[in-house]
């Protein structure tokens, strides 16, 4: 084991949650989980020989809940606490719980637990290389080249040999193809998601629980994800998170 690898386990009465939260260690390889567990009595156990550098706690549990099974772990490890009760916020930091964050997860969020967590172990990421702010691109119909600012594309939709170029208050066509335009974009700001769409990851706001659609800042329709693209897209919002 790496030695800035963090050692974590998850303990929550649904099995499916914890699938999801598997799902979102393995995307970060600096974590290393250990140990699962839906019951909260079994857990306590195991924690109390087997002491983990991260936990992530379901709120409300038979037996002894997530606040409960954070009080009785002494030295407590570092803990997040995962639950659909927002009562639970208040109690949570009392005890010196290091984030509270709602289910269902979204990627973006815990990423941004995990680094307040544990985040101080880890050397920070590298400062970003400065990139143009903006590509000219010629509508179809038009003569003239349009400026298009990176900040401003909410998304880019392929349609055949066209592509549909999504602004906030605009949308441009123009006649390329999505691998065309990838070579346009920085590749640091932007992903290809499915066969049809790019999105710039830092609009990406909100995912299905299953990772079959996702949702970005300034459209309302939902952008699905492509099974083929869904690892890469998970390590991709990793990367991009504070």
């Amino acid at each position: 084991m790496k030695a800035n690898t963090i050692t974590c386990a998850v303990v929550d009465d649904d099995p499916k949650a914890i699938q999801l939260l598997e799902l979102m260690i393995e995307t970060e390889p600096r974590l290393k989980l250990v140990f699962t567990e839906t019951d909260s009595m079994r857990a306590m156990k195991y924690l109390r020989e087997h002491p983990v550098g991260l936990l992530f706690l379901d709120g409300r549990m038979p037996g002894i809940d997530g606040i409960g099974l954070a009080r009785v772990l002494i030295p407590p490890p570092k803990i997040i606490l995962v639950t659909g009760h927002d009562e639970l916020a208040m109690q949570a930091y009392e005890v010196g719980i290091a984030d509270c964050i709602p289910k269902p997860v979204d990627i973006q969020r815990f990423t941004l637990a995990v680094h307040r967590a544990v985040g101080d172990h880890w050397a920070p990421p590298p400062l970003p290389v400065a990139l143009p702010e903006y590509m000219l691109i010629k509508p179809i119909g038009e003569r003239i080249n349009t400026k298009v600012y990176f900040d401003d594309i909410v998304y880019i939709e392929a349609n055949g040999n066209n592509l549909k170029i999504k602004l906030p208050a605009d949308e441009v066509t123009v006649r390329h193809t999505l691998k065309e335009m990838e070579e346009k974009l920085p590749a640091d700001r932007f992903m290809q998601v499915h066969r049809s769409f790019i999105v710039p990851l830092r609009r990406v706001f909100r995912f299905a629980p299953k990772h079959t659609w996702l949702r970005v800042q300034g459209a309302e329709k939902k952008i699905p994800i492509g099974n083929d693209y869904l690892k890469a897209f998970l390590e991709r919002i990793v990367e991009q998170s504070p």
